[in-house]
């Protein structure tokens, strides 16, 4: 059986990572666009899917799962910093990713499941995200958490 884990947290990374990544103008006040959320979220599927079938394995998932934690562990001690690993619910993720509910999450699925976080995102609805605009939704998510806990 084929399927990957899409945790919420690796989509707010992808859009994260674009917003400081390169190639994007206007320092602190940078935005992303939808579009480049799905170019990402592509090339990431890419990445992760080894055998090229365009749907990711369980096997494969753990394998980049496994690997993104030790690179972040690495990063870590060469900054002196203590990593610390976050809970994810990937099952809950990977079926709202698995549109069609064949138990698998193809590269459409997950790309559309990526650009509809960002669609939740967009406070203003205008095709960018702006580090605000994620500002304000880390800050909403975590007092959601921490009223749940």
């Amino acid at each position: 059986m084929k399927q990957i884990m899409i945790p919420a947290a690796c989509i707010l990374a992808l859009t994260a990572s674009a917003l400081a990544g390169p190639g994007h103008e206007g320092g602190r006040d940078r935005e992303m666009t939808r579009d480049a959320v799905a170019e990402r979220a592509e090339a990431h599927f890419d990445r992760v899917d080894a055998n090229a079938d365009g749907y990711i394995s369980k096997t494969e998932a753990e394998e980049a799962k496994a690997a993104r934690k030790a690179r972040m562990e690495e990063r870590s001690d060469e900054r002196g910093r203590r990593f610390e690993r976050r809970r994810h619910h990937g099952a809950d993720m990977f079926a709202k990713a698995d549109a069609d509910g064949d138990g698998f999450v193809s590269k459409r699925e997950a790309v559309a499941a990526a650009t509809r976080r960002f669609d939740a995102l967009d406070a203003d609805e205008d095709g960018t995200v702006t580090r605000d605009e994620m500002r304000t939704h880390i800050e909403a998510e975590r007092a959601r958490r921490a009223s749940d806990a």
